[in-house]
């Protein structure tokens, strides 16, 4: 049995929530990087947002909160 953490991880399911964001023309978020930036932005930063994910030290940035 597989565990969360690499199921979530799977290039599979990677590419399907990427294909999502894509194709709903998500918004930028709070770093600013829109649809339109994020392959490039995840071509330059992937494998240490991955490694931080699986060391458990990744901390993403603050969410943008609507009132």
């Amino acid at each position: 049995m597989f565990s969360l953490l690499y199921r979530i991880l799977s290039k599979d399911n990677l590419r399907r929530a990427y294909d999502r964001v894509v194709g709903n023309r998500g918004s930028s978020g709070v770093d600013g990087v829109g649809v339109d930036g994020l392959a490039g932005y995840l071509r330059e930063h992937w494998s240490r947002i991955e490694a931080e994910i699986r060391a458990g030290t990744y901390r993403p940035a603050a969410v943008r909160g609507v009132e």
